[in-house]
This record gives C-alpha cells, sequence and structure tokens, in this order.
C-alpha cells in the first residue's frame, strides 16, 4: 500500500510546486506600435516583459498593461515595498544594474504602474530592447 501511495503523493507534490513557481514569474504585457502615435494595431500582438529579463522589440510606440494572472509586483509596489519600471534601450540588449541610468544607450524608464495605459514615445524611438525589473523602495524616493 505505502509503495501506491507515495508516487501519488510525489507526483501531486510536484503539481503543486510547478505551479506556484510559475505564479510567481511576475509580468507586465507590451504592445509595440510601428506608428509614432500608437494609431494602428499593435504589431504582433502583445510582447510578455517577464521581471528581470532583457527582450527585443522594434516598437516607434507602445503601450504597457498589467498581467492581471502575474501580478504579484504590483501589490509590492501598492505596499510601498518595491519600485517597478520598464527600461527601453536603443540597441545591443540591455544593460544591468545601475549603470543604464548614465548609459547612452537607455532611451528612457517608463515608472509602472503609475505610467501604464498611456502611448509612449520617445525622439530615439524606434527602441530595439525592453526590461521590466523592480527593485526595493526606500521611503524618500519619489516614484
Amino acid at each position: 500500500m505505502t509503495r501506491i501511495i507515495l508516487p501519488i503523493v510525489g507526483g501531486l507534490l510536484a503539481l503543486v510546486s510547478g505551479v506556484d513557481a510559475k505564479s510567481k514569474k511576475d509580468r507586465v504585457h507590451l504592445y509595440q506600435f510601428t506608428s509614432d502615435q500608437c494609431l494602428d494595431t499593435p504589431s504582433g500582438g502583445n510582447v510578455d516583459l517577464e521581471r528581470d529579463k532583457c527582450v527585443k522589440i522594434n516598437a516607434r510606440s507602445l503601450t504597457l498593461k498589467i498581467d492581471s494572472q502575474r501580478k504579484k509586483w504590483l501589490d509590492d509596489v501598492n505596499h510601498g515595498k518595491h519600485m517597478c519600471a520598464v527600461t527601453l534601450y536603443r540597441d545591443s540588449g540591455c544593460v544591468d544594474g545601475h549603470q543604464d541610468k548614465d548609459d547612452s544607450k537607455v532611451v528612457t524608464h517608463i515608472i509602472v504602474p503609475n505610467m501604464m495605459e498611456k502611448c509612449h514615445t520617445e525622439e530615439e524611438m524606434p527602441v530595439h530592447w525592453a526590461k521590466f525589473s523592480c527593485r526595493p523602495h526606500f521611503g524618500n524616493e519619489e516614484v
């Protein structure tokens, strides 16, 4: 009897842990446009920006939306624990860490969720890379 129960319990634990791990991946949706003012239909549907992953895009303008199934980050922001942003880069991928503030490849930082659902266009568009990231929020910082 024990031989039958152990594989069943092991299988159930594997299913539960797999679901939990997947739900922890925070992400936002990015919609890229070929026009300057988000006027046409998004090209290629939405792009999923998972937290801390650099994603190749090609946008002259873009909008960001919350992924309703992957939004733990939003609770952390609303409770003052984190600050989050989507950083846009011109070329050659994304620069990690604090260096990106001074890097000439950075086009802009879009603070989320404050600046979501709006059309974003910059002088230096098109952009070719995007990265969604969060970091601990310190009380004296402006959002």
